[in-house]
């Protein structure tokens, strides 16, 4: 597999619907639509488990390639430093927006999981998203260009 880089999720989406590349891995809520109108066809989901939006999907690690995870994830970080109470403030404020329904039945209705919130919860996926792909890239001895 050779990787080829798009200047964005847009250019790399008109090129597989126009079969100028074969396959890319793309967020669910971007592809939905064109998997349902049939120009692109599902054929794994990289999370852990099937993707609500896409039922008859597999894994790739029920694919054949077992414990694989590559998840599309946001974050808000702040900078180092800031007063501790205005952390707890913009915590509670975000905790509170995550969690309302509205916000709860947009995200699953476009296939997204809001995983567990707060500070360590995030700072210790990223640590863990850390390691992984420096393996990952140790493994596979990529380099910078």
């Amino acid at each position: 597999m050779t990787g080829i880089p798009y200047r964005g999720g847009g250019p790399m989406l008109t090129a597989a619907i126009s079969n100028e590349i074969p396959f890319m891995f793309i967020n669910q809520d971007v592809a939905l639509p064109h998997v349902r109108s049939g120009k692109l066809r599902a054929i794994a989901v990289s999370s852990l488990q099937r993707n609500p939006l896409f039922p008859d999907v597999p894994t790739v690690a029920e694919s054949g390639y077992p414990g694989f995870q590559a998840l599309s994830w946001s974050g808000l970080s702040i900078q180092k430093g800031t007063p501790q109470p205005i952390v707890d403030k913009l915590e509670a404020a975000i905790k509170e927006m995550m969690t309302s329904p509205a916000i709860v039945q947009r995200m699953a209705s476009q296939g997204f999981v809001i995983p567990p919130l707060g500070q360590k919860p995030y700072v210790d996926f990223v640590a863990k998203e850390i390691v992984q792909w420096d393996r990952v890239i140790k493994t596979a001895g990529i380099k910078a260009q």
